[in-house]
């Protein structure tokens, strides 16, 4: 199956996605309920800050996707995990799919909290929502889907190789001149982290199957491989 075909299929609202979709509607819901009425802030307890964390609230290093700060961010990043992260979970499993999304969360919590003291100083505002994990499966798809076309703003088709090197500049340009960049640091390293995955997990893939007798040699980069005939053929497809 050619996987760089300028097509783009509906995914089943289903798995990893449909839960953390859910998750973060009925946080969202919580949020505005429970400040108006009794004055309590959830994204002050699930957000990520420095000062939480130093006191013990190291949960915060996970929870902090799971908080968002207005609708439409909401709806539109809960768009972006259904039409994007659910063709991921399928392709990869379960399995990989969670590692890639730890490895992208871990990735943004630590680049928000080391490179907003470095650049920014004490950060005010925690760090909250999908934003870093969206950008975060835009590189996966388009180091995968390089060729197929996503568009920019809903209206310019672009190829998706071209879409994420959009995303990428746009992040760069707010964490150094945006009144509020603490929190595109961890979206960019959110990113980095989400692609240093794909490397080692190509890497690791790559030795082993090296270690096994090979019918032909094949070339070394990023894409998508079948698992072997002895193996579960229902399991996760991994890099070469």
């Amino acid at each position: 199956m050619n996987y760089n075909q300028s097509q783009f299929s509906t995914p089943a609202f289903k798995g990893i996605n449909r839960i953390l979709i859910d998750s973060c509607v009925v946080l969202f819901v919580l949020q505005s309920s429970l400040a108006p009425l009794f004055g309590v802030h959830l994204e002050s307890y699930l957000g990520l800050s420095l000062p939480m964390l130093l006191r013990g609230h190291f949960y915060q290093l996970i929870s902090y996707p799971f908080m968002q700060f207005g609708l439409m961010g909401l709806i539109f990043n809960c768009l972006l995990f259904w039409l994007i992260g659910s063709e991921l979970e399928s392709l990869w499993g379960r399995r990989t799919y969670l590692e890639y999304l730890f490895s992208s969360v871990i990735g943004g919590a630590i680049s928000f909290l080391f490179l907003s003291e470095v650049f920014v100083g004490h950060a005010i505002v925690p760090l909250l929502g999908l934003n870093g994990l969206c950008s975060s499966l835009l590189v996966a798809y388009a180091v995968l889907f390089s060729e197929r076309q996503l568009y920019f703003f809903m209206l310019f088709p672009l190829k998706a190789k071209y879409f994420c090197m959009i995303i990428i500049v746009i992040e760069l340009y707010m964490a150094f001149f945006s009144p509020g960049r603490a929190a595109d640091f961890g979206n960019l390293g959110s990113m980095l982290f989400g692609f240093g995955y794909l490397k080692l997990k190509s890497a690791y893939i790559r030795s082993k199957r090296e270690s096994r007798p090979k019918k032909s040699k094949s070339k070394a980069g990023l894409y998508l491989v079948k698992e072997d005939e002895d193996e579960d053929s229902n399991g996760p497809k991994y890099w070469q």
